[in-house]
């Protein structure tokens, strides 16, 4: 895990069951992941209860026409009266994981980068500041930038 070229997060898909039964019977427009949109009528109905919004299809009636409705394919839910976003979809958005960086490994980071960078002029420009040590300063701050950087933070796109 110190290097990883796709980092993703699974999003949680767990309120969108409740909250289809809770819309139940307003009128609503969903936008699906092929930017169709079902537009659903005052009155509208769930003809399966939703168990999990994870793979699974729901069969909707609305104006007396059946919907199947894939839970995974729901991009966005909007309430056709006042257009308000009802619910959104994280997919193809950045979050931290696991939080945001602290000032203290920003600092961190920050300090040993420039002992980093002292350490290589040090050796290049020939400045003797650590005398016999020059060598392992460098070494050592290489080596407390690369744990730093490591365990810093990371953004990670919703999947």
């Amino acid at each position: 895990m110190w290097f990883e070229d796709d980092l993703t997060l699974r999003e949680d898909r767990s309120a969108l069951g409740p909250l289809m039964e809770a819309q139940e019977g307003h009128s609503i427009s969903i936008t699906l992941s092929d930017h169709s949109e079902l537009t659903l009528c005052q009155g509208w109905a769930l003809l399966d209860r939703p168990e999990d919004a994870d793979g699974s299809t729901v069969r909707i009636s609305s104006a007396g026409i059946d919907h199947c409705l894939e839970m995974d394919e729901v991009v966005r839910i909007n309430d056709e009266k006042s257009g308000e976003t009802i619910w959104e979809t994280q997919r193809g958005q950045y979050v931290w994981e696991p939080h945001p960086p602290k000032k203290i490994i920003q600092f961190a980071a920050f300090a040993s980068f420039a002992l980093f960078v002292g350490a290589i002029l040090n050796l290049v420009l020939g400045w003797n500041r650590f005398g016999e040590w020059g060598t392992f300063v460098l070494i050592a701050t290489f080596y407390g930038v690369f744990f730093v950087i490591s365990r810093a933070p990371k953004v990670a796109e919703v999947n």
